[in-house]
């Protein structure tokens, strides 16, 4: 019975697969058909041969054979095409002798190994970046609108922040950066039901500009503590494991002379995110999560850069420490996605298998009218799978 099961259920799968292979009407899509027959043949008879003596020789019956001919002649003379059975010269005894051979060489070419087989998603992320929410205007009921869409229609299982998501604190008083983290508070607790991992963006940080904030330093939130506090975080920089995934997030901001500051993490910080991926179980695929673009396209092409006659990338725009983190990945081999902000712009670039994608800002042009460059405000949906691979979609709202 159990043969008998097994041979119908696949003949009944190939009839399928030849009624659609003959809507195509491709000779290439045939010999993967029948390629397919073959792997069919092989597990109907393995199975029909695991209930009988090992001594009887095996007898085929009507039963499992019946659809498959008629499959057969249905790939012969579907109508889109006509092949010879006398110049394919195929048997039912070769078609299951050489069945896992013929299916794996000739599945794998027309992509149907990957609908057989397809890869699985263990997560999916909403990506947002640059929000700069402001009490005025129209940025907290955008905002609201931009995450009820990644929740309701794109249903993410975590949102992650690259940044920047108040206006500015940075040359701002005390006042001032109290209403726009308020704003954000307002927003985030009535809107966001999934979990969201955040990175601290410059914009972010309180008081370096001590003129323009009229700080001292001294301050109890001055610098990057605010921002810890209003967005949960343990530290500015972190990692945290999720299904079969480890996400790291950067703190890609460091002071330099002055009130200036550039894309670099400290040496504290760099050995840290060095024993991170050192120490990463085997297999394990990263994403490595920060404001400050580690590289991309768009640094270059985001104002007159190439004015001087050579290029000239500020090292505010992307990390100038890139040089020695390639490196780390390409020793690793197991970082496989870099995700940041900061631009405004959206690109997508690859370096040594290593996949850097800077999306697009929730506020585009600051939450003033139209798009940033290209780019119109929006967000990244991501999807993670187990394969280490990822997809990416950018998204309006």
């Amino acid at each position: 019975m159990r043969g008998r099961t097994a041979g119908n259920r696949s003949a009944a799968l190939s009839q399928s697969l030849a009624s659609w292979v003959c809507t195509k009407g491709s000779i290439a899509l045939a010999w993967a058909a029948i390629s397919a027959l073959a792997l069919s043949w092989t597990a109907a008879n393995a199975a029909s041969t695991a209930t009988m003596d090992a001594r009887l020789p095996l007898k085929p019956g009507p039963s499992r054979d019946t659809g498959h001919k008629d499959l057969l002649d249905s790939f012969l003379t579907c109508g889109k095409f006509r092949i010879e059975p006398m110049r394919l010269k195929l048997s039912r005894r070769s078609l299951v002798k050489t069945g896992a051979a013929l299916g794996a060489a000739s599945l794998a070419p027309f992509g149907l190994s990957q609908i057989i087989v397809p890869k699985r998603r263990v997560l999916r992320i909403g990506h947002i970046t640059d929000v700069h929410i402001q009490p005025q205007g129209v940025a907290r009921s955008r905002f609201r609108d931009c995450l009820r869409k990644i929740q309701e229609v794109n249903q993410v299982d975590l949102i992650l922040n690259t940044g920047d998501s108040i206006m500015d604190s940075y040359s701002a008083n005390e006042a001032r950066t109290r209403d726009q983290w308020n704003s954000w508070r307002e927003v985030v607790s009535t809107t966001v039901t999934a979990p969201m991992w955040s990175a601290i963006g410059n914009h972010d940080i309180w008081g370096w500009d001590k003129s323009g904030s009229g700080t001292t330093g001294n301050e109890p939130l001055w610098g990057k503590k605010w921002a810890l506090q209003e967005l949960g975080l343990p530290a500015p920089y972190y990692t945290q494991d999720i299904n079969g995934w480890r996400v790291i997030a950067l703190d890609s901001t460091s002071i330099r002379q002055g009130t200036s500051y550039h894309g670099r993490l400290d040496d504290a910080q760099f050995n840290w995110f060095s024993q991170v991926v050192r120490t990463t179980p085997p297999g394990m695929p990263i994403l490595v999560m920060s404001h400050i673009p580690i590289l991309a396209v768009s640094a270059f092409l985001d104002g007159n850069n190439e004015s001087s006659g050579d290029w000239r990338v500020p090292a505010a725009w992307m990390h100038i420490d890139a040089r020695r983190m390639k490196d780390l990945f390409h020793q690793s081999g197991q970082v496989k996605l870099c995700l940041s902000g900061h631009m405004h712009l959206r690109d997508q670039s690859d370096y040594n298998r290593t996949h850097y994608v800077c999306s697009g800002a929730v506020s585009g042009n600051w939450w003033g009218n139209g798009s940033y460059g290209e780019t119109p405000p929006g967000y990244s949906v991501v999807d993670l799978y187990a394969d280490g691979s990822y997809g990416w979609e950018y998204h309006t709202y």
